[in-house]
């Protein structure tokens, strides 16, 4: 009877460890699930180029200034423009929006065309090279509003 229950007890416990590995391993590197009325009306992102920004809102286009050079955690923007002179930082954002949110539209400033594969591999959805104006992106940020969190 002591050997039953002894099986009972130590098959109870492999099952739990069983199921509580199952589920750590379902959620490990994904992103917080946001409801797609965040998604969609999540607001924009936007590192560098402050004149940029006063256009963005003189056009009526809600956004938020990055106030450092790291994508913060637990974010639920629409898009991410990283749109600054530093191409490294550009491209290091973009990796980590990416990695955070894979469904985050990202358009970025490439400002040395060598490094365009980078922007590419970083994950970048649009990649605005030297020749083009950031005012040239404003039609596509048109319909993105900023909703209180």
């Amino acid at each position: 009877m002591t050997w039953m229950l002894i099986i009972l007890v130590l098959g109870i416990a492999l099952l739990g460890y069983y199921v509580a590995g199952r589920k750590d391993r379902s959620h490990a590197g994904k992103a917080p699930e946001f409801p797609s009325s965040i998604r969609r009306y999540g607001g924009i992102l936007l590192y560098g180029e402050e004149k940029f920004l006063v256009k963005m809102r003189q056009e009526g286009i809600d956004c938020t200034a990055l106030s450092g050079n790291r994508y913060p955690q637990n974010a639920a923007y629409s898009a991410l423009l990283a749109v600054s002179a530093d191409d490294w930082t550009n491209i290091v954002l973009t990796r980590e929006a990416r990695a955070a949110d894979r469904e985050l539209y990202i358009i970025a400033r490439c400002n040395d065309i060598s490094h365009y594969k980078e922007y590419k591999d970083a994950g970048a959805d649009r990649i605005l090279t030297p020749s083009e104006a950031t005012e040239q992106i404003l039609p596509e940020l048109r319909g993105v509003r900023h909703v209180s969190r």
